[in-house]
C-alpha cells in the first residue's frame, strides 16, 4: 500500500465550494508551480489533523493555525529544543488541515540539539 501524493489527490468539488483555494493563503496549498517546494511536498508524509481540526477550517480562522504553527516551531528550536524536529508544516485540501513534522536531517545537528 502506498500513501497518495497530495498533488495527485483530486479534491472533490462540493456544490457551492468551487474556487475554495482562492480563500486561503498561498502557503497553505499544495503547489505544482514551484519545483523545489513541489519536491519537498512529495517527499513529506502528510496526515490529516483531525484532532485539532475535525471540520474544514474557515478562511479567516487560519490565524489560529498560524499562531500555534509559529509558536510550536519557535519553541522546538529555541526553548525546548526537540532534537529531531524543527516544528510542524501545514497544508490544506478543501479546507481540511494536513500537517507534517519538519525533520532535522543532519545527524550531527541532532546530537548538538540533545
Amino acid at each position: 500500500m502506498k500513501f497518495p501524493v497530495p498533488h495527485d489527490v483530486k479534491a472533490k468539488t462540493i456544490p457551492g465550494t468551487e474556487g475554495w483555494e482562492r480563500m486561503y493563503p498561498y502557503q497553505y496549498q499544495f503547489v505544482t508551480d514551484d519545483p523545489v517546494r513541489n519536491q519537498y511536498e512529495k517527499e513529506t508524509f502528510w496526515f490529516y489533523d483531525g484532532l485539532h481540526y475535525p471540520e474544514p477550517l474557515y478562511p479567516f480562522d487560519t490565524i489560529w493555525d498560524e499562531a500555534w504553527f509559529l509558536a510550536l516551531s519557535q519553541y522546538n528550536n529555541r526553548i525546548f529544543m526537540v532534537p529531531p524536529v524543527r516544528g510542524v508544516d501545514h497544508r490544506m485540501i478543501n479546507g481540511y488541515v494536513y500537517i507534517s513534522p519538519v525533520p532535522v536531517k543532519n545527524p550531527e545537528e541532532i546530537g548538538s540539539r540533545v
